[in-house]
């Protein structure tokens, strides 16, 4: 989805995969990859072909329908790259999903529990 979407947006612009790839410091081979072989940008890459192609976060990445200029409807950049790496993983979509009704006193129990556990495995290492 995200490399149909990246074409689409950059075939919208007017841009070749050269260009883009030029203004993001890039390779070319490396747009044809996100467009057609289903490769990821890391976050800071995906950060500059969003400015580059003038679009946010949210509508490169499909979480909106249309492109809207307007920064104070964009989704934080932060949120967006956490929601993609939590929906790669179901042991953390389950882990949010079990928390969200909890107290903020019953979250902060967990992640102290979460703090022990990562205690714990730097003393094993």
């Amino acid at each position: 989805m995200f490399g149909e979407k990246l074409k689409e947006i950059r075939e919208k612009s007017g841009m070749t995969q050269k260009q883009l790839a030029d203004k993001i410091g890039v390779n070319r081979a490396t747009i044809a990859g996100y467009e057609t072989k289903g490769k990821e940008p890391s976050y800071d890459t995906l950060i500059k072909i969003a400015q580059t192609l003038n679009c946010s976060l949210d509508y490169l990445l499909g979480y909106k329908e249309k492109n809207n200029s307007d920064k104070s409807e964009h989704l934080n950049p932060e949120i967006i790259y956490l929601a993609k790496k939590i929906s790669k993983r179901k042991e953390l979509k389950l882990l949010l999903k079990e928390t969200e009704d909890l107290n903020p006193d019953s979250v902060k129990r967990i992640i102290k529990i979460i703090d022990l556990i990562k205690e714990e495995k730097n003393a094993d290492s």
